[in-house]
C-alpha cells in the first residue's frame, strides 16, 4: 500500500513539474515572439558619446515600444562603410555625418524634403536635392591666449589680414588643411573669399608667422592652453568649454564671419516606406535636433534654439562657405596644401 502511495505521489510531482516546465516554456516563447515583433530601428551616428547617450535616452523615452540599435563610427569610417554596403546597409537613419561625405553618395538617401523639421534660421544651408537635412554647424574663429598677448605686449588681431603682421611671428598655430577638417574649413573660406590664387597667396604670407601646422583643432587648443602659442585658428567646439572653466582664451570672429563645417542626417533609400522610420526621423529633425544643438553643438542654426552656453559667443555671423560640401574641391585644395 505504501509503494502504491509513493508511486502516486511521484506521478503527481512529475505532472506538476511538467506543467510548470510547460508554463515556463510558453512564457519564453511569448517573450521571444514579443521581442521579435518589436520594431527595430538602426542608427549610424558620428557624434560624440555623450551626445549619442542623450539621443538614445530621448528616443527610448519617446518610443518605448521600439527597439533602437546605435552603431558609432568616425566620419571617415561611416562614409567608407556606407559606400561599401550601399542599399544593403543595416542602417535606417544616419545621424551627424559630415555633409561633404553625404554629397559623395546622395542617391543612397531618400528624399526627405517633405518631412516636417524645426525652423532653420538660414534654410539655404540645406541641400537643394533634399536628400538630408542639416544636423549641426561647427563654427571656427581666431582664438587668443589673452595672458600671453599681454605678457608679450601684442595687440588682439581682429581680421585675417592682421595675422600677417610680423609682430606675430612664431605666435600663431593652425591645423593643416590637408589632414584636418578644422584646417580645411578656413582654407575653404579663403577660397570662397579670394579665389584659389588669393587663398594660397594668403597662406604663403601667413606661414611666415605660423609656429607650426598641426594635425587637429584639439592640438591647436592644447598649444594655446599651454602658452606655447598666443593665437590659433580653430573650431570653437574645441575651446568654449575651456573658456567656461576659466582658461585665459578669447574667441574673435573675423568681420567676414565665422567659417564652419556642417553635418547632416538622412534616411537610407527604401527605408522611408517604413512608417516607424519616418516617425523617428521626424521626431529627430523636428524636436530633438534643437535640444542637441542647444545643449551640445551651439552653432546656431534653428529659430527656436536657446543655446546660451558659457564661453560660446551668441549670434555668430556666417562666413561664405558655399563650397564646403564639395568633396572634389576639398581633395583638390588639400592636394595643393604644401605647408
Amino acid at each position: 500500500m505504501k509503494t502504491n502511495t509513493n508511486r502516486k505521489y511521484k506521478k503527481q510531482v512529475c505532472y506538476i513539474l511538467a506543467v510548470l516546465l510547460s508554463v515556463a516554456l510558453l512564457a519564453l516563447i511569448i517573450r521571444s515572439l514579443h521581442h521579435s515583433s518589436r520594431i527595430q530601428i538602426t542608427l549610424y551616428s558620428c557624434m560624440e558619446t555623450s551626445r549619442e547617450d542623450s539621443m538614445m535616452s530621448h528616443l527610448k523615452g519617446k518610443f518605448p515600444d521600439y527597439e533602437f540599435v546605435l552603431q558609432h563610427y568616425s566620419t571617415g569610417d561611416c562614409g567608407t562603410k556606407l559606400m561599401a554596403e550601399g542599399k544593403e546597409t543595416d542602417a535606417d537613419i544616419v545621424v551627424g555625418l559630415q555633409c561633404a561625405i553625404l554629397e559623395m553618395m546622395p542617391d543612397l538617401f531618400s528624399d526627405v524634403s517633405g518631412v516636417n523639421t524645426a525652423e532653420y534660421t538660414n534654410p539655404a544651408i540645406n541641400p537643394k536635392h533634399g536628400r538630408y537635412w542639416i544636423w549641426e554647424k561647427y563654427d571656427g574663429g581666431i582664438v587668443v591666449n589673452t595672458e600671453i598677448l599681454e605678457k608679450e605686449g601684442l595687440p588682439e588681431p581682429t581680421t585675417y589680414e592682421d595675422l600677417l603682421n610680423p609682430i606675430y611671428k612664431g605666435w600663431i598655430v593652425m591645423p593643416s588643411a590637408a589632414v584636418s577638417g578644422a584646417g580645411y574649413m578656413f582654407l575653404n573660406n579663403w577660397y570662397n573669399l579670394w579665389g584659389e590664387d588669393g587663398a594660397f597667396q594668403y597662406v604663403d604670407k601667413l606661414q611666415a608667422n605660423v609656429s607650426q601646422f598641426v594635425n587637429s583643432g584639439h592640438s591647436v587648443t592644447q598649444f594655446l592652453l599651454n602658452g606655447e602659442d598666443a593665437i590659433g585658428l580653430v573650431d570653437l567646439m574645441n575651446v568654449y568649454r575651456q573658456i567656461r572653466d576659466g582658461a585665459p582664451l578669447k574667441i574673435i570672429i573675423p568681420e567676414t564671419g565665422a567659417p564652419y563645417n556642417i553635418t547632416g542626417t538622412g534616411i537610407i533609400v527604401g527605408k522611408e516606406s517604413d512608417s516607424a522610420v519616418i516617425e523617428v526621423y521626424t521626431y529627430l529633425m523636428n524636436e530633438y535636433v534643437v535640444f542637441d544643438n542647444s545643449n551640445f553643438s551651439p552653432g546656431g542654426i534653428f529659430a527656436d534654439q536657446t543655446a546660451d552656453l558659457p564661453g560660446y559667443p551668441s549670434n555668430i555671423p556666417m562666413a561664405d562657405m558655399k563650397t564646403i560640401t564639395d568633396n572634389g574641391l576639398k581633395e583638390y585644395l588639400s592636394s595643393k596644401w604644401k605647408y
